[in-house]
């Protein structure tokens, strides 16, 4: 059976899930970690979108949005930006926001995802720190970039809706689309032919 993959991302399978968060919750200053993973695992950002989260885009004074707004590409003087929603199974990622927040503060231009001196955390920092939370839950070849495939692939099996994956992924091209969906080749094709018709 063929299986349509872009690059070398996968699925997170459920016990690697369940490992990780273990292994994030009982990671020493952890919580911002645990955070992004779930941003990104319950949303599909891409790590730059996720890392670029200011207070005020989670936050509107009084509760965690509902929404989160995002800008996806700058083209020509163009920026396209894609809402994703923050509610997730039992509102999980929400609380979780929620509790992270607190100590933060109120100023809302301010990075959800800083650094010690008040800056935006960055990709290679929070990449690393991921290694060594993947290497601690004992799961081999991980990455931010897997948890956009898992999202994107569990979004097509309660929607079968290849359009909704796309403009949830920010893709502009359906092509591309299919390569987060790690599916069947033949079933691909098919919802591909019910769409165009």
């Amino acid at each position: 059976m063929s299986f349509i993959k872009s690059s070398s991302a996968r699925i997170v399978t459920p016990d690697e899930h369940r490992k990780l968060i273990y292994s994030l919750k009982n990671t020493k200053n952890a919580e911002r970690l645990y955070l992004l993973y779930l941003l990104i695992r319950y949303t599909g950002l891409r790590i730059s979108e996720a890392l670029a989260v200011t207070l005020g885009d989670v936050f509107d004074g009084y509760d965690i949005r509902r929404e989160l707004t995002v800008q996806c590409s700058k083209k020509r003087n163009t920026v396209k930006t894609r809402t994703v929603s923050l509610c997730s199974k039992n509102d999980k990622l929400r609380d979780e926001i929620r509790k992270f927040i607190k100590p933060l503060g109120n100023d809302k231009s301010a990075p959800l995802f800083r650094t010690t001196t008040g800056g935006h955390w960055d990709r290679v920092n929070a990449s690393h720190d991921l290694t060594k939370a993947v290497k601690a839950a004992g799961i081999k070849l991980f990455s931010f970039h897997d948890l956009r495939h898992t999202y994107g692939t569990e979004l097509y099996d309660n929607t079968h809706d290849m359009e909704l994956v796309q403009a949830a992924l920010g893709h502009e091209d359906t092509r591309t689309t299919r390569g987060y969906v790690n599916r069947p080749l033949a079933s691909l094709h098919q919802v591909n032919v019910t769409l165009a018709a």
